[in-house]
C-alpha cells in the first residue's frame, strides 16, 4: 500500500507519515463523481509512490439544486447519517455535506466513530474554470492488537485531517494551463493499552 499514489482530481494527498492513514480522505460519499483505477507502474506520470499504480477520486462538481438526506444501520448498532446539500447561483456552484458513522464493532476493540464534514465550490470563468474543495475528518477507533499482534493489548486511536485543495483550469488555442495548490494536516494520537488510558482519568 506504501507503492500507490492516492490522487484528488488528480493531486496527490499521500500522509508523508505512513501509509496506513492514505485512506483518512475528508470526502463524503455525496462528494464523490467517480475513482479511477490506474494499474502497474505510473511512477513517471505520479512520481514514486505510484511504483504498484494510482488510485484517483473525482470529485462532483455542484452543478443544481439538491438536497440530500440519508440514514444506515445495521447490526453491532452499527448507523450512518448523511446531509448534503448543494445549488449553483449564475457561475458558482456549492456544495456542503456532513456525514457520521458509528458501530461497536464485530469483535471488542473494533468500535469506532468517524464524522466528515466538506465544502467544494465550482466557478466558471471564460475560459475554464476555477474549484475549491475544503474537507475535515475525526475517527475514534478500537485498534485490538494492530500494533502488537497476539499480545492482547485493548487499544484506541484518534485521528484527524484537514485537507485543503485548489485547481485553476484553462484552455485557450491549444493551450492548457493547470496550476493546482494542496494543503494537507494529519493528526495521529494513540494509546497502547486503553484501559491504563481510562484508569489515569477516572
Amino acid at each position: 500500500f506504501q507503492g500507490v499514489s492516492l490522487l484528488i482530481n488528480g493531486q496527490r494527498i499521500n500522509d508523508p507519515q505512513t501509509a496506513h492513514h492514505n485512506s483518512d480522505i475528508p470526502v463524503t460519499s455525496e462528494d464523490i463523481e467517480r475513482i479511477d483505477i490506474m494499474p502497474g507502474v505510473s511512477s513517471s506520470v505520479f512520481g514514486p509512490d505510484a511504483i504498484g499504480g494510482a488510485i484517483n477520486i473525482i470529485l462532483k462538481k455542484p452543478q443544481r439544486k439538491k438536497r440530500i438526506l440519508e440514514f444506515k444501520g445495521g447490526q453491532y448498532n452499527t448507523f450512518s447519517g448523511l446531509f448534503s446539500i448543494s445549488d449553483k447561483i449564475n457561475n458558482l456552484g456549492v456544495r456542503l455535506s456532513l456525514e457520521n458513522e458509528e458501530s461497536d464493532g464485530f469483535y471488542e476493540d473494533t468500535d469506532f466513530k468517524k464524522f466528515t464534514t466538506s465544502l467544494n465550490s465550482s466557478l466558471d470563468i471564460p475560459d475554464g474554470e476555477f474549484t475549491i474543495n475544503l474537507g475535515y475528518q475525526e475517527k475514534e477507533f478500537g485498534a485490538f492488537d494492530f500494533y502488537t499482534p497476539k499480545s492482547g493489548y485493548l487499544s484506541k486511536e484518534w485521528t484527524k485531517i484537514y485537507l485543503l485543495n485548489t485547481g485553476l483550469n484553462l484552455e485557450k488555442d491549444g493551450f492548457i494551463i493547470k496550476p493546482n495548490f494542496v494543503w494537507r494536516r494529519h493528526f495521529d494520537k494513540f494509546a497502547l493499552d486503553k484501559l491504563k488510558l481510562r484508569s489515569r482519568y477516572l
